[in-house]
């Protein structure tokens, strides 16, 4: 696994030369790295720029460049151009325009990302007794059933949101530190501990596009989400899988062992801006997401380490196998 560069200062400017993307605030220097070294690029904020040879030397590379605004908002990416996958991308869309097939491979997420919240559950409960999620799990069990004799994804996607309820609820409840949550807020989002969530879940979602992209599917096209203009639906279906065991694992994570603090390290925008982390929290926030992301784990009968990025590409690719083949999907499990 390479590095992943985030350009976070306002101003910044990155730059090409000699095989090396270096990151300069008007002449300092912040930072410098080969782009052999590279694993993709993260600009965060409407004024960091970008120059023309770095993008043509990113894209050469093979190294893709995500875009999000200031308070984490997905806005696009700087891809290499897409392979030879139009046989693929055909599947792609026959299977969405079946709806019992689109149907199946919805299920199978949302199952799944209900059975992940119902462990990430269950794991806290064991680690704290005076948690007790227990009518929350039954909840998002009946939300299950229901979820597996879904008729159309219109219906599954509101046994999905009860599911989500339930588990949001219970989540609140986990959070340590002084971070209130009643209820999931996105835009904007609300308290800190939303705004924790909602840049978790775009990191995350941006990771997931590039993997659907570089598996050979196009990202717009999904199974669970209704394809919308240019919403990557296919790279927030995958990402529903992966959102328990990297995104809400590192908001615990930063809140309960008090990397962050609900108030000196976020700024509260009012007038509808909601909450949003300043400068150097967010680098905390970064380094606590690529240590989920890279820290290497075996998997149950695996031979060799992998790590949840390298999960996250793999499932792309097991969803392109599931689509060409017309097979079954089988998402990945919270360990």
């Amino acid at each position: 696994m390479g590095t992943v560069l985030y350009v976070t200062k306002p101003g910044a400017c990155v730059h090409q030369t000699h095989g090396r993307l270096r990151v300069t605030l008007g002449k300092t220097l912040l930072e410098e790295v080969r782009l052999c070294d590279l694993e993709r690029v993260v600009i965060l904020g409407g004024t960091a720029g970008l120059t023309s040879q770095a993008a043509a030397g990113l894209m050469e590379s093979g190294i893709e460049t995500a875009f999000l605004s200031s308070t984490g908002r997905f806005r696009g990416w700087l891809s290499p151009a897409l392979g030879r996958g139009v046989t693929l991308r055909l599947a792609q869309f026959a299977a969405h325009t079946d709806p019992a097939r689109r149907l199946a491979l919805a299920q199978a997420v949302v199952a799944q990302k209900i059975r992940n919240g119902d462990a990430l559950l269950a794991r806290f409960a064991r680690n704290h007794a005076a948690f007790d999620p227990a009518p929350e799990r039954a909840r998002m069990g009946r939300a299950l059933a229901s979820a597996l004799a879904a008729r159309d994804v219109d219906a599954l996607l509101g046994h999905e949101g009860d599911a989500a309820a339930a588990y949001f609820a219970a989540f609140g409840r986990m959070l340590g530190n002084g971070f209130a949550f009643t209820a999931r807020s996105r835009r904007p989002p609300r308290d800190p501990a939303n705004a924790l969530l909602s840049l978790a879940y775009t990191l995350l979602a941006a990771e997931a596009t590039s993997a659907v992209a570089g598996a050979g599917l196009d990202p717009a096209l999904g199974m669970l989400h209704t394809p919308d203009g240019g919403r990557p639906s296919l790279g927030l279906d995958l990402t529903e899988e992966f959102r328990q065991p990297v995104a809400d694992r590192v908001v615990l994570h930063l809140a309960n062992n008090r990397v962050l603090s609900p108030g000196p390290d976020f700024e509260d925008r009012g007038g509808g801006g909601g909450f949003r982390l300043r400068d150097e929290p967010r680098r905390r926030f970064f380094l606590a997401y690529e240590a989920r992301m890279t820290e290497p784990f075996r998997p149950p009968g695996g031979t060799s380490p992998t790590c949840l990025r390298a999960c996250l590409r793999a499932q792309a690719h097991a969803l392109a196998r599931a689509l060409r083949d017309g097979g079954a999907y089988r998402p990945f499990a919270l360990r």
